[in-house]
Order: C-alpha cells, then sequence, then structure tokens
C-alpha cells in the first residue's frame, strides 16, 4: 500500500511538472516540432562532418548508447560513422575515459600518437564527464580524445544529486559535487575541445537539472515528457535529439545563446560559455 502511495506521488509530481512547467524562450521546441524535423531529416540525409562517438551512461550497458547511435544515423546518413561506447566493467572516470579514446583509435585509426581524429561526442549522463575527461588526455593510451563538440544529455557537471563519498563505487564518488574529479576537470573555456553543449531536462530528481552545465553556465532545457523518468529517459527525448543533429548537420540550432536561466533561476555569474559557433 506504501509503494502504491509513492507511485502514485511520484506520478502526480511528474504530470505536475510537465503541466506548469514554463516555455524555455532560449529553447522553444515543441514535441510535434522535433517530429516534423525528424521527417525531414530521415528524407534529407547529410553526412556528419566528422565521426559521431555516443558516450553511454552509468548503468548504460550498451541499450541507451546504442538506441541513440541507430538514431543519429538515421537523421543523418545511413552510413555514417557512428560508434556507441559503454563503461561497464571500468573502475574510475578515468579508466573509463581510457576506454572511450581506445575505442575511437579501434575504428578511427590515427597515425598520430598523441591524438585521436577528429570525432564529435555526444555524451549521455556520466558520459558526458568521461568525454570531457578523454578530451585532458594523460591517460595510459598516451593519446587524448580529439573532441571538437560535445554535447551532454544531462551530465552532472557540478556533480549528482544522488552521487556521495558513501557509494563503493568510485566512479559514483567521483560524480559527487565538490569531487576532486570534477574540481580538477578543466573548465570547457579552457578545454582543447572547441564547443560544448549541455541539454537538461526539468525535474530531474537523479542529477539534478541546475547540475547539468558547468558553473556559470546554463544548460538548454526543456519540460519532461508525461510518465517518464526526467533523467533515466532523456536521451531519447526527440526535442533535444533534432537540436543536436541539427548542429552535426551544420544547421541552425533551435536553441539560441546564451542559454535561458532554469525556471526559479539558476543564473550564470562566470563568462557564458554557450558561444553561437558553427560545429
Amino acid at each position: 500500500m506504501m509503494l502504491k502511495s509513492l507511485l502514485l506521488l511520484l506520478l502526480n509530481i511528474s504530470l505536475l511538472g510537465c503541466t506548469k512547467a514554463p516555455t524555455n524562450p532560449s529553447f522553444p521546441i515543441t514535441f510535434d516540432l522535433a517530429t516534423a524535423d525528424m521527417a525531414r531529416m530521415r528524407k534529407d540525409q547529410r553526412r556528419p562532418l566528422r565521426p559521431l562517438v555516443v558516450s553511454g551512461g552509468y548503468f548504460d550497458v550498451g541499450f541507451a548508447s546504442g538506441h541513440l547511435a541507430i538514431r543519429l544515423r538515421e537523421f543523418t546518413h545511413r552510413e555514417a560513422d557512428v560508434i556507441a561506447v559503454t563503461y561497464t566493467g571500468t573502475n574510475t572516470l578515468e579508466e573509463a575515459a581510457d576506454r572511450l579514446i581506445q575505442t575511437v583509435q579501434e575504428h578511427f585509426p590515427s597515425q598520430d600518437p598523441g591524438i585521436t581524429v577528429p570525432v564529435d561526442v555526444i555524451g549521455i549522463s556520466m558520459g558526458g564527464l568521461v568525454a570531457r575527461r578523454a578530451a585532458e588526455g594523460g591517460g595510459v593510451s598516451g593519446r587524448r580524445l580529439n573532441a571538437k563538440n560535445i554535447f551532454t544529455i544531462v551530465t552532472p557537471h557540478r556533480g549528482a544529486n544522488l552521487a556521495g563519498a558513501t557509494w563503493k563505487d568510485v566512479r559514483v564518488q567521483q560524480m559527487a559535487t565538490g569531487s576532486e574529479f570534477l574540481k580538477n576537470l578543466t573548465p570547457p573555456d579552457q578545454a582543447f575541445y572547441e564547443n560544448l553543449y549541455s541539454y537538461a531536462r526539468l525535474d530531474d530528481w537523479i542529477v539534478g537539472e541546475s547540475n547539468t552545465s558547468p558553473w556559470g553556465v546554463n544548460p538548454w532545457w526543456v519540460k519532461n515528457m508525461p510518465l517518464e523518468d526526467a533523467h533515466v529517459f532523456a536521451y531519447r527525448d526527440r526535442r533535444i535529439l533534432v537540436d543536436i543533429v541539427r548542429r552535426i548537420r551544420g544547421e541552425q540550432p533551435w536553441s539560441t545563446s546564451p542559454a535561458a536561466p532554469l525556471p526559479g533561476g539558476s543564473v550564470a555569474i562566470f563568462q557564458d560559455l554557450n558561444k553561437s559557433q558553427s560545429p
């Protein structure tokens, strides 16, 4: 009975958040517009400028990242170079970063011992942090990830609500707010990659939507979809997906800069890093 009451409460909270949340003025795309855009992209195939890499999340064993890889190929080009990387069996985010670099090297060999070929990375949750760390290099592989653009979906750039030092998994400890890993991560405006694009959904209780972009920067946020967990299913949100794909295809995105503050307001207090640059 208690479990049923809890589920009903969570359902009501989800529906309330979806109906009463305001529209994002810097990302006003609707579900219907995104659906129509997907239909256009299927007919108008365009190869990405560079290989695409999907960097999976914490629990992902290939389902979420694999699904997103298929969708990226569907909305760019059927023969586009797209791979998905997961991190099952890694003990730290540094190990995960080494796996990401190694996997990119295996699929797209680089003759340069210090760097991979140029790629664009789409990071799901933890996968966004892994991509940022891989772009710094310095791991056992001896290479760094040559990421031109990093697109992150509900990534805990400032830490995750549910992460903490009590977890046995070091990767979760590293995703806690104030962890040494997050403190030492190179700020986006000093990093080797050219652009970082952060996306969020409201009512994300796992990470917290205010944590889904680096300090001083707002994410591009959308309302959660009814009856969905805002965090777990964000990777398949077509509003976020079409905006990322538009950037990958070299088209005008739906989102505009600067990204608007979250409702109730997280305000950027440092330099705005959401530049209006072509991918």
